[in-house]
């Protein structure tokens, strides 16, 4: 997992780094605000560890270019403020946690762990087939790259498909027309076990059965 460190305090920073190298951590250091703007587009940042007293500005004028340039990345605040007006006005501003100094880096390490484990969930609930992106988690569907839409019961549908490929489907049961039209079929299939849809064959079948396939 890769963690953008914006901090000033050498020593410290020097000691994270280490730290969290030493764990597996890809990290890289910032010690200014302009530093970490240079950074931000260069990876794909998993977290931005942001430190609020930086020598060019407050670190809190930060999160909004993180927000727009890593949408994903997860902000930790470390800091020394320990005020809880200064931890709403950092959750408020766009934190996803806030660890005041001094902390125990296992703590700190606790917080990436969790995080962690966040995106190999989230990750999970992506299924790629082909040129197709399904999101379960966000209930979304794009088509190279273009998102697709779908009805309540076509997502419902969907769905049961992609976490239950191994089984066939009737769309007489599912109460919804096929949904082959939104891609041309190849060998990736969910089938109907209907005895109409049995009785047809190739294009025929389609009209009566949930078969889908990637494009």
């Amino acid at each position: 997992m890769r963690v953008l460190l914006v901090e000033d305090d050498l020593p410290l920073a020097d000691a994270l780094a280490s730290f969290l190298r030493g764990r597996a951590f890809t990290v890289d250091h910032a010690a200014t605000l302009a530093e970490a703007n240079a950074a931000l587009p260069a990876a794909q940042w998993a977290v931005v560890l942001l430190d609020l007293q930086l020598p060019d500005g407050d670190g809190m004028t930060f999160v909004p270019a993180i927000q727009r340039t890593s949408p994903e990345s997860v902000i930790i605040m470390l800091t020394a403020r320990d005020q809880i007006t200064d931890r709403i006005r950092g959750l408020d501003a766009g934190a996803d946690d806030y660890l005041v100094k001094p902390f125990d880096t296992d703590e700190l390490l606790a917080r990436l762990r969790a995080v962690e484990r966040r995106i190999s969930g989230a990750a999970a609930s992506v299924v790629t087939i082909g040129s197709l992106e399904i999101d379960l988690a966000r209930m979304s569907v794009r088509r190279r790259g273009r998102p697709v839409e779908l009805t309540s019961k076509e997502w419902t549908v969907l769905r049961v498909l992609v976490s239950r490929p191994e089984r066939s489907h009737c769309a007489k049961r599912c109460s919804m027309p096929c949904m082959a039209s939104m891609m041309r079929p190849t060998a990736t299939r969910w089938r109907c076990s209907s005895a109409t849809c049995a009785a047809s064959s190739g294009a025929t079948a389609s009209r009566h059965c949930a078969e889908w396939a990637t494009g």
